[in-house]
């Protein structure tokens, strides 16, 4: 179909060229014609200008008087050319528009009164489904922009968590360095306490009572430090363990607020077993 439409517009455009030429081909003859005519016409009048004489003075035409009308002339002809030339378009022009006059005025014939109403419910139609369409855009507006604050409001909270969860973390990192210098005061002390146990012990075996006095003071005075320390350490795992309780609730309002917590908060669990499997 597409092959036979190309081949059928290659035949018209060929011969609508073939009609150009000849006519381009009589157009020019057509000219040469007028120019030989208006030629031949101008020296005829040249020729009658030329034998006149005046009526009152009985002199012939000039030569520059000659010139001078031939000029005028040309100019009027000029004239006459391009006056015709803007009839000729105005002429085109004149058609056009009485054309589409009448091609308007054949449509609104044609028209018929259903059609008309036809067009007025469609129309109708058309711009309740626009009222709908933008009453839907509003409506989008209004939650696009509902959604950016609570996404605003979400951010805030979350820098304010993510604040509290340093805090935190630093916090926690003081405490673990405090707990690792009692853990390493309590194996200094574990290691005394098992250097006084030997010492007991041998003592025991030479003496079944002790009854130096220095030694039973020392005995106490070490007793009662060891209690002291076990003491303080009870406390710190106490307090290692509110502030881990602490950490876990901050991780879990930032987790609310729609970021994962940080990944210091993850292994927060693990190092607080750790710690605590280290104590016992």
């Amino acid at each position: 179909m597409w092959t036979e439409l190309r081949e059928e517009r290659e035949r018209v455009t060929a011969h609508n060229q073939v009609q150009i030429f000849e006519m381009k081909s009589v157009l020019e003859g057509r000219i040469r014609r007028a120019e030989d005519i208006a030629a031949t016409f101008a020296r005829f009048k040249r020729e009658v200008c030329l034998s006149a004489e005046h009526s009152k003075t009985g002199r012939p035409v000039g030569e520059k008087v000659l010139q001078q009308l031939e000029q005028k002339e040309r100019s009027v002809e000029e004239e006459v050319q391009r006056v015709r030339l803007k009839n000729i378009h105005l002429a085109n022009a004149l058609k056009k528009l009485e054309a589409t006059l009448r091609d308007k005025e054949q449509l609104a014939e044609g028209l018929h009164m259903i059609d008309f109403e036809q067009l007025k419910i469609e129309n109708q139609s058309l711009n309740e489904k626009i009222e709908e369409r933008n009453e839907e855009l509003i409506k989008l507006r209004k939650k696009t922009t509902i959604t950016v604050q609570i996404l605003t409001h979400m951010k805030e909270k979350l820098q304010f968590v993510e604040g509290e969860n340093e805090d935190l973390q630093q916090q926690l990192q003081q405490l673990e360095s405090e707990l690792a210098g009692r853990r390493d005061e309590l194996a200094g002390v574990k290691a005394n306490r098992d250097k006084l146990r030997q010492q007991g012990r041998k003592i025991k075996e030479t003496n079944v009572y002790v009854s130096d006095p220095m030694l039973l003071h020392d005995m106490q005075a070490q007793k009662e430090r060891r209690d002291d320390l076990m003491m303080e350490i009870e406390s710190l795992k106490q307090q290692y363990a509110d502030k881990s309780a602490t950490l876990s609730a901050g991780a879990t309002r930032a987790s609310t607020a729609g970021r994962s917590a940080a990944p210091g908060q993850l292994t927060a669990g693990s190092s607080r077993g750790k710690l605590l499997g280290g104590l016992s």
